[in-house]
């Protein structure tokens, strides 16, 4: 029988469903913005149809992942600043998610 050997990435990652994967993204960005995070949420009420883009949370969210994109409030670099969302508990999206969304609070 032949072996392979994976790359380190690959190794690290191996077995992990991908939305895991998205949940630790966002956490880890949610903490390197100096917040502290309180875990996983979905959304207590939205529909993710690619129209809606109100979205209620049990608790504020520092950081959302829509749709595979890990997304903080408002981003900040040489193209300027782009809001992503606003409100507390009660998010209004710039975009409408097509296939998924939740939250770091």
């Amino acid at each position: 029988m032949g072996t392979f050997a994976l790359r380190p990435h690959e190794q690290m990652v191996a077995g992990l469903p991908m939305g895991r994967i998205n949940n630790l993204d966002a956490r880890v960005s949610a903490l390197e913005q100096g917040g502290s995070s309180s875990g996983y949420q979905v959304p207590i009420s939205g529909a993710v149809d690619g129209t809606n883009k109100t979205f209620v949370w049990a608790a504020a969210p520092n950081a959302l992942v829509v749709d595979g994109q890990s997304l903080n409030r408002v981003t900040n670099n040489a193209y300027g600043t782009t809001t992503y969302w606003t409100g507390t508990t009660t998010t209004v999206l710039a975009v409408a998610p097509t296939d998924n969304i939740y939250a770091v609070a």
